[in-house]
């Protein structure tokens, strides 16, 4: 905290993206509100946030422990094949012969790839993120296509 600034630790891949910020909504344990960001520096790989509304430190103060979210109109655009993880949750998987295997109930990062935990009513089956196994993404149509190989099966749970 420094005044009535916030020093946030970036939790996005593209921290230049909180240069071109506007409205953000903050979210924690006591706190769901939302902010309009009036500047933003780098410093020592976190980033310092000036908020319109923030003016002394004990409403800084309020922030901390909390989530800066965006507006899905301010995500960074990904490259092309690239994909934010609140985009796969909940796509509809099936595998090579149109059977539905279940949707997407989270991703795990692994330094190797990906997984997708795909849960049904038989389980929970985990498929790594590989163009190997991965056929397609269709966020529109809320689908992914996969290839399941030997020995990927359901888990109990």
């Amino acid at each position: 905290m420094l005044g009535d600034e916030v020093i946030a630790q970036p939790l996005t891949q593209f921290p230049q993206r909180f240069k071109k910020l506007g409205r953000v909504h903050i979210s924690g344990i006591k706190l769901d509100i939302d902010l309009t960001v009036e500047s933003v520096k780098p410093h020592s790989g976190k980033i310092i946030i000036k908020f319109q509304e923030i003016d002394d430190r004990d409403d800084a103060k309020r922030l901390s422990n909390s989530y800066i979210q965006v507006n899905k109109s301010e995500i960074y655009q990904l490259p092309a094949g690239n994909y934010y993880h609140f985009e796969l949750v909940g796509l509809e998987v099936i595998d090579s012969n149109n059977q539905v295997l279940g949707k997407v109930e989270e991703v795990l990062e692994f330094p190797a790839s990906d997984i997708f935990v795909v849960r049904s009513e038989k389980g929970k089956l985990l498929i790594p993120a590989i163009k190997e196994v991965v056929k397609k993404i269709d966020i529109e149509q809320k689908r992914m296509e996969v290839k399941l190989l030997p020995g990927m099966e359901f888990e109990a749970g």
